[in-house]
């Protein structure tokens, strides 16, 4: 339909315009066959940001268990979820769900269930144990460090090389830092899917600036903090050590996907980066 005024056209929109469904988190427009992540609740996330959140699942699976919508947190239909995983990530699936959803109701408060980074065993042990696992599975056997997920040396003797014990020494050092980590993992986490502090619109980062202007609201917000522009209050050219440590030790910032002078800058201007520019991956 199309209305005559002064010489102008203008278009009304149609219903397909007025039904479009857009990706709760890159706020794309989805076709009516996206076979990515929805919730009952109407949320959905396109292929793409589904592989994303795949992926956020698999880096803490006893953390995302039960499967949530990233917007409104009401739990996931398990098929919309378990069709966007690779042949690997479905045989880990299988091997760990069941434990994993079964000891978030029988663990008690001191005790956690740690998992072989490499294998499907698993041990229900005390919340303070060391972060050195010792994995039982007669086919693995290796011993890992819980903290950055790698493998530690196993000592043939009571004395170790000069090598082994070097090797050691960071895992020695995963300890010191694993508290502080586990903090800035949980914000560095927020800022992929940290939802705009004015309409509440959920987004994932990808490399651009920090800063975003939401699409829906127009709202200026910092996607590390969540706050609203006004609300930020950064010191400039500050400094951390203790940040510096964690990033020299896990990387843990330089892999992020923005830098600290992104964050500490007040700098309102949303980068786009074109469509084929990739995301950063860990080496």
């Amino acid at each position: 339909m199309s209305i005559q005024v002064d010489s102008t056209i203008v278009t009304a929109p149609t219903e397909k315009d007025k039904k479009k469904t857009i990706c709760g988190a890159c706020t794309s427009d989805l076709e009516p066959d996206d076979s990515g992540i929805q919730c009952v609740q109407g949320h959905y996330f396109c292929t793409q940001c589904s592989t994303n959140i795949v992926r956020l699942f698999f880096s803490e699976p006893h953390n995302y268990i039960p499967l949530r919508c990233l917007i409104c947190r009401i739990e996931l239909n398990p098929s919309v979820f378990e069709r966007q995983l690779t042949p690997e990530q479905i045989e880990f699936y299988d091997q760990h769900m069941l434990i994993f959803a079964w000891s978030k109701h029988f663990l008690d408060e001191d005790e956690r269930l740690d998992h072989c980074p490499f294998c499907s065993f698993a041990a229900i042990r005390n919340i303070n144990a060391s972060h050195i696992f010792h994995c039982q599975h007669e086919q693995c056997l290796k011993v890992s460090c819980l903290i950055c997920r790698k493998v530690c040396p196993k000592f043939q003797s009571d004395y170790g090389t000069d090598e082994e014990l070097a090797e050691m020494d960071k895992h020695f050092k995963c300890a010191e830092l694993a508290d502080d980590k586990h903090i800035v993992d949980q914000y560095l986490e927020s800022g992929q899917k940290i939802a705009c502090p004015k309409c509440g619109l959920a987004g994932m980062k990808d490399d651009a600036c920090t800063h975003m202007t939401c699409p829906t609201c127009a709202q200026l917000w910092c996607y590390f903090c969540g706050k609203k522009v006004e609300d930020c209050e950064k010191a400039r050219d500050g400094t951390n050590e203790r940040i510096d440590e964690l990033d020299r030790h896990f990387n843990i910032i330089s892999t992020s996907g923005f830098t600290m002078k992104e964050i500490l800058d007040e700098d309102l201007t949303l980068i786009k980066y074109p469509d084929n520019v990739g995301t950063r991956h860990n080496d």
